[in-house]
């Protein structure tokens, strides 16, 4: 099998993925056309042109794919060109296709609405008919489609034939481990919202401005930083908040855990069966963060606790060697 991941980056998981194969002597490549700022090390081929010459600079690129490769693994709905228009070709040259979906790529915020009542404290509509359409046209052409959990299968469960599970990957070995001090007087909690809105920046704020009445706490929270940078601040990190009110946890909690740090995030019941009964995260919403959060900065065997375990778990479901022999028996199915 020769195996070519494309056309984007999410949170670095095509990359990793690659890097999994690799690991495994599997033929596997990974080709970006636009990078992204959080990585700085990658620069996508396509960076420095603008909309209309793109497609004219991707024809070589796919007409070479086209003979050297046999799965064609797309990332967040998107293949070589503007509206998918390569799919029917890829078919037509009998190449099997990978559709892996990540978020806000098929999140429909009305349905996501129905199953986590958060949300309807969020005026958010993203073009939902265009995602329904999209789904509806590259469902014709796809073999098998991946998701991470129960929420982002809910919102392609009606379009695809197959759809399978995949953890999201970290590559735990590149993660020194710093369990927080169970000792620390002065704590510091960090906040890396991607999105303020949907991490729901403006509540964990309230809760932060609450407990500092309380506590002596240093809250720190990093936007449009590098991946470098930010693991660089998680060293001396306590306690991490990821989000509270999406319901699902994403690459910046496995991170966070990698390198053994508490997370509070929120899970929503009706996903969380999606995720391992060991699941060491503290849930929270915006009704209880201020609890939560007291709780911890109260018990420091709790954080040391919660950090080991964190880092264990990764190891056991999210590591780059478990989830790539995952994949590759994904593609053994094809």
């Amino acid at each position: 099998m020769r195996i070519l991941h494309l056309p984007v980056n999410p949170s670095n998981q095509a990359k990793i993925l690659v890097k999994g194969l690799k690991n495994m002597n599997c033929k596997a490549d990974i080709l970006i056309f636009t990078g992204n700022f959080f990585y700085k090390e990658q620069k996508g081929i396509l960076n420095r042109y603008p909309g209309i010459i793109k497609n004219f600079m991707i024809l070589p690129y796919f007409l070479k794919s086209l003979v050297k490769y046999d799965i064609f693994h797309f990332h967040f709905g998107h293949s070589f060109f503007s509206k998918n228009r390569d799919l029917n070709l890829i078919k037509k040259f009998k190449k099997k296709i990978i559709m892996h979906f990540w978020g806000d790529d098929i999140r429909i915020y009305s349905l996501a609405k129905k199953n986590n009542l958060f949300l309807n404290y969020l005026d958010i509509y993203n073009k939902e008919n265009k995602k329904i359409r999209k789904l509806i046209k590259i469902s014709k052409y796809t073999d098998i489609a991946i998701v991470a959990d129960l929420e982002l299968y809910s919102y392609i469960k009606d379009f695809f034939k197959k759809i399978v599970f995949l953890p999201q990957v970290i590559d735990t070995a590149q993660y020194e481990v710093f369990y927080p001090s169970v000792f620390k007087k002065k704590l510091v909690i960090l906040h890396a919202p991607s999105y303020r809105k949907i991490k729901g920046t403006e509540w964990i704020l309230k809760s932060i401005d609450l407990l500092k009445k309380k506590f002596e706490i240093e809250f720190r929270i990093v936007e449009k930083l590098s991946n470098q940078k930010l693991l660089e601040l998680l060293r001396d990190t306590d306690i991490v908040v990821d989000q509270i009110i999406l319901g699902t946890y994403g690459f910046f909690s496995l991170e966070a855990m990698a390198m053994g740090k508490p997370v509070i995030c929120y899970i929503n019941e009706n996903y969380r069966k999606s995720y391992p009964l060991d699941l060491p995260i503290v849930s929270a919403d915006i009704n209880n963060l201020s609890n939560k959060l007291e709780e911890l900065i109260k018990d420091g065997n709790m954080r040391n606790q919660l950090g080991i375990k964190g880092r264990k778990y990764v190891e056991r479901y999210h590591d780059i060697k478990v989830v790539s022999r995952k994949l590759l028996s994904i593609y053994k199915e094809l």
